[in-house]
């Protein structure tokens, strides 16, 4: 088996484009999808990707050989029994059946599929004979479990402590957990990062994959947008600036989400991207002086 790929990587959403047959051909789902491939990691047996799901789109009841974890970042689904997903909204899959999901309009979704076999199984003769008689019938996998279970993004609260408290991340802004399975050393949060805000260069046990969902992150001279997509593990990566505020998707797999920075060498940091809004701009200057002001003090000590 090949070993894992721990280099981190960014990929523009602009750069990739959609492509009809690899959804066929990784999928096996009904004709419509399109996909984007952001990383395949063979040694992890891991892939993470986007899907278009065009209007009226069905995808059946189904399960997988292995766990996904997917969220809508655009449009809105309907799930038997009436459940709506909409943007924001996270589904994890497994060996339970899940679905089936009616997009009632085009929508995008981000998913991180651990490999092991990426085509969803399901029944087409009874996809082909049930039609549209799933919609008054109870949703398949209601009763969630740890193998199948829907978080509403809009049932959350952003937490102010977590970002210091399970992320070791200097304070600002705020996390929504959706998921915290110990079993699968799984983390799957959105963290808003607030106007100004400098995370430092960093490694992490855990190996994240993320989508930038709102605002603008800058990184090495990148800027990501919404729809970027970025990896990270156990090799320092960062700063990443957010002058104007964003919010970014992370699924977090190992053996910890705590992220290992230097605290001088990022006290020491001026930004180097500038805010595009007035709010953005005095931001970043209070940030670059909160920063000098603690190193100084620090070294007083």
């Amino acid at each position: 088996m090949e070993e894992p790929d721990h280099r981190n990587r960014g990929v523009r959403d602009r750069d990739v484009a959609w492509d009809e047959r690899a959804a066929d051909e990784i999928l096996a789902l009904p004709k419509g999808l399109q996909m984007k491939i952001l990383a395949r990691d063979p040694g992890m047996k891991r892939i993470d990707f986007k899907l278009k799901l065009p209007k009226g789109y069905i995808l059946h009841r189904h399960t997988h050989k292995s766990w996904h974890v997917a969220v809508l970042t655009k449009g809105q689904a309907r799930i038997a029994g009436g459940k709506d997903l909409r943007a924001g909204d996270v589904v994890f899959g497994w060996d339970k059946p899940h679905g089936p999901y009616e997009f009632l309009e085009e929508s995008e979704v981000f998913a991180v599929m651990m490999a092991e076999g990426t085509q969803p199984v399901w029944d087409k003769d009874e996809f082909l004979r049930q039609g549209t008689k799933w919609k008054g019938e109870p949703a398949a996998g209601e009763k969630e479990t740890g193998r199948y279970r829907v978080i509403y993004d809009r049932d959350l609260e952003w937490d102010e402590v977590a970002p210091t408290k399970v992320l070791t991340q200097p304070k600002g802004g705020g996390a929504k957990i959706y998921i915290s399975d110990p079993a699968l050393n799984l983390i799957v949060l959105r963290r808003k990062f607030p106007k100004g805000y400098v995370e430092p260069e960093h490694i992490h046990k855990s190996w994240h994959s993320s989508l930038v969902m709102k605002g603008r992150q800058c990184v090495s001279g990148m800027e990501r947008f919404p729809g970027d997509y970025g990896f990270g593990w156990d090799q320092p990566h960062g700063p990443f600036e957010c002058p104007d505020g964003c919010e970014v998707f992370a699924v977090m797999v190992g053996g910890g989400t705590e992220h290992v920075w230097d605290e001088d060498k990022h006290l020491s940091y001026q930004a180097k991207f500038k805010a595009e809004t007035v709010e953005g701009k005095k931001a970043v200057a209070r940030g670059d002086a909160a920063r000098k002001r603690a190193l100084e003090k620090k070294k007083g000590q």
